[in-house]
């Protein structure tokens, strides 16, 4: 097989990847990028998820951001795909600012041919990378939050790459344990590797969550979400979190969609270190269907 060729199958076997995972042109790159809270409940939770777990789901939840909030996760996905990610979320008078920072890395495979079985030294990778700035804040004295984010976005395969600027707004209404949210994800992005323009396509999500329960015996909040991107069957998110007390927290979500169902579960930690300082750990698993699975980790830190 000529040098040319091999490389042309690898690469259209990497975009036939990409369409069955959701990723390139449809922009689902972004949703590995995601914080570990969300991932934890399948990308759930844009009616009641607050905090920097907010930002890529529904921006307006950043407005929950109470103290300054460092953030820093890790994910593995299917063992050959990694996410690293930095986020930082600041308090004030005038609302929530917050700065994400995130690395989509794959591992890198040589570049074979039958000339040269062993390798021609060249090496076919993916790299992806995400810098989005936030804002939340609540309506007034109203029940009602609004958020917005921007993202700078480079995508880089192989020898070519592409950047491109994108915009998501969201809404929030809650009130006593119950919340309803929209958002719209990822709009106005184009992407261009070679030579053809393509728009990434935006993703729009209804979300709705419920405080059924609160006792000595823990909090109980659960929720339903739609997501819906381009001409794909939407998705729906059905799941819970359960809280005990401020010290341990597990979330559960279930994406069920056109045939790549999936769980994903989350535990979280959390350990006080001082009168206004404490840290957060949290951990995430979730099956990806026939493709494999994905885990991760965070840490954040408030003071």
């Amino acid at each position: 097989m000529k040098k040319g060729s091999a490389l042309f199958f690898i690469m259209v076997s990497f975009f036939l990847a990409w369409s069955v995972l959701g990723w390139g042109y449809s922009g689902g790159f972004i949703d590995l990028i995601t914080p570990i809270g969300s991932q934890s409940l399948g990308n759930g939770g844009s009616g009641i998820v607050w905090g920097l777990d907010s930002m890529g789901l529904n921006p307006a939840g950043l407005a929950g951001v109470e103290n300054l909030e460092v953030n820093m996760g890790y994910l593995n996905y299917l063992n050959d795909f990694k996410v690293s990610r930095l986020s930082i979320g600041l308090p004030t008078v005038w609302g929530v600012f917050a700065i994400d920072y995130s690395v989509f890395q794959s591992k890198k495979w040589p570049i074979t041919t039958e000339e040269e079985p062993f390798g021609t030294g060249e090496m076919f990778f993916e790299q992806d990378s995400c810098l989005s700035f936030g804002y939340g804040r609540r309506i007034l004295k109203s029940n009602i939050y609004a958020g917005i984010e921007i993202k700078k976005v480079q995508m880089k395969l192989y020898k070519y790459s592409s950047d491109s600027i994108l915009f998501s707004f969201g809404i929030r209404f809650y009130n006593e344990g119950l919340g309803f949210g929209i958002s719209a994800e990822n709009l106005g992005g184009k992407v261009k590797f070679i030579s053809e323009e393509e728009r990434i396509e935006a993703t729009y999500r209804l979300g709705f969550g419920l405080t059924v329960f609160r006792g000595k015996g823990g909090d109980l909040d659960i929720l339903f979400d739609m997501e819906k991107r381009g001409e794909a069957t939407p998705t729906f998110i059905p799941g819970f979190i359960f809280y005990y007390g401020d010290l341990i927290n597990f979330n559960a979500g279930y994406r069920i969609d056109d045939g790549e169902n999936g769980i994903s579960t989350g535990l979280g930690f959390s350990i006080k270190a001082g009168r206004n300082l404490h840290f957060v750990l949290d951990l995430v698993y979730s099956d990806v269907g026939v493709l494999g699975e994905k885990n991760g980790a965070a840490i954040s830190v408030l003071w």
